[in-house]
């Protein structure tokens, strides 16, 4: 047994009795400095003295809003400042689908958002009341062009278009009290991907961020995209689809013009990740597996090499490599938490996983699994607490 380098109080060693289930508990708060600047702060979950927790509902929405509710805080606030402020965002995709919230990690993280599903026809009852949760606990302290008080300046930002979410659904988050509604969508998935490609690159700009990269990642599946939000994040970047093997010719175009709209002196890098992307692009930097868990490890181990800082709790997140519901989650909920997202089979660790974990496992304080035990067994806990605890 290896002897740990760094562990803070709430990190204590995790067996299977020490797996926590659907942790829930209250929104919290993401600071915000001076206008113009950045401020991607430390996530902090709230914990019951255990380092493995689930994140599990009855179903996909049930998961999504325990993913939304097992924070203390999208960032940091003031200790003893009521009016602190929270992301005062939400985001809504589809539950049936995973096209459109493939690229909506980024967008998540820069603006502290978590990621909710809700079906196509109508606003399901439990997403309005969790959004109803979040808007009241949207603060905002004057000074910085927001209003005071609860709901000031929510916004819930649809991705997709009416085929994905209906108009119905909108008439519902009127009808629950919810005015500030946008949709950022396209003609397909890649149009859709470029639009909230470009608003989450319009945020970055508009915090003095110019040195951003790109990741590709195939539009015709989801292992690799959901796997690339989080990477791209680390590195304020951006998630954008290829057709498989083929560029999509406006995404091409988009690489070639994103280095004026953010002032870059040069091209932005560009990562691919798995074979389909790293084939359209052979010039990306490329990170190919032999499967999807591979991939995934690869860029966990590209752009989550954590080392003792301060007090910053260090994050990662493990999903089922075989059902999209409960990655998608997942990626704005790692994307936040500033982690990786790993993959995993349902009734086993892969073994790339475990090596990273390992490789990880001095510094990491925290690992989220997602989704109930009908989709990763209990087994996989154990043994991803085994890899990084034990």
């Amino acid at each position: 047994m290896r002897t740990k380098l760094r562990r803070t109080a709430g990190a204590l060693v995790a067996g299977s009795a020490a797996v926590a289930l659907a942790v829930a508990m209250a929104p919290g708060a993401m600071a915000m400095g001076p206008p113009g600047t950045y401020h991607d702060s430390n996530f902090i979950p709230q914990v019951n003295n255990a380092t493995v927790y689930r994140i599990a509902g009855s179903d996909r929405i049930a998961t999504a809003i325990k993913a939304a509710q097992t924070k203390l805080a999208w960032g940091q606030h003031k200790v003893g400042n009521a009016n602190f402020v929270n992301g005062c965002n939400v985001i809504l995709a589809r539950d049936d689908d995973f096209a459109d919230a493939l690229v909506s990690g980024p967008l998540a993280d820069v603006r502290n958002a978590p990621i909710l599903v809700n079906p196509t026809a109508a606003l399901d009852a439990r997403v309005a009341a969790e959004i109803g949760i979040l808007a009241g606990q949207c603060h905002a302290p004057a000074g910085h062009g927001v209003g005071n008080g609860p709901g000031a300046q929510f916004k819930v930002t649809i991705v997709g278009g009416i085929g994905a979410i209906s108009t119905n659904v909108v008439t519902g988050l009127h009808g629950n009290g919810f005015w500030n509604v946008e949709r950022l969508q396209g003609i397909d998935r890649y149009a859709t991907s470029l639009s909230v490609a470009k608003e989450t690159v319009a945020m970055l700009k508009g915090y003095g961020i110019h040195n951003m990269n790109v990741i590709l990642a195939t539009g015709t599946n989801w292992p690799d995209a959901l796997a690339a939000g989080p990477a791209a994040t680390s590195h304020k970047g951006i998630v954008l689809l290829t057709r498989g093997t083929d560029m999509d010719a406006d995404t091409t175009a988009y690489l070639k013009q994103i280095a004026t709209e953010v002032w870059w002196t040069s091209a932005p890098t560009v990562y691919a990740a798995g074979g389909p992307a790293a084939a359209a692009l052979p010039d990306a930097i490329s990170f190919v597996g032999r499967d999807r868990y591979q991939t995934a490890s690869m860029l966990a181990d590209a752009f989550f090499q954590f080392l003792p800082s301060g007090n910053r709790i260090h994050n990662v997140g493990v999903a089922s490599g075989e059902n999209y519901a409960d990655a998608v989650i997942a990626g704005g909920f790692m994307a936040n938490s500033d982690g990786p997202l790993l993959l995993t089979h349902k009734s086993t660790l892969p073994d790339v996983t475990a090596a990273y974990l390992s490789s990880q496992r001095d510094w990491v304080n925290n690992a989220f699994v997602f989704g109930g035990l009908g989709v990763v067994d209990p087994g996989v806990a154990d043994q991803v607490s085994a890899a990084l605890f034990n």
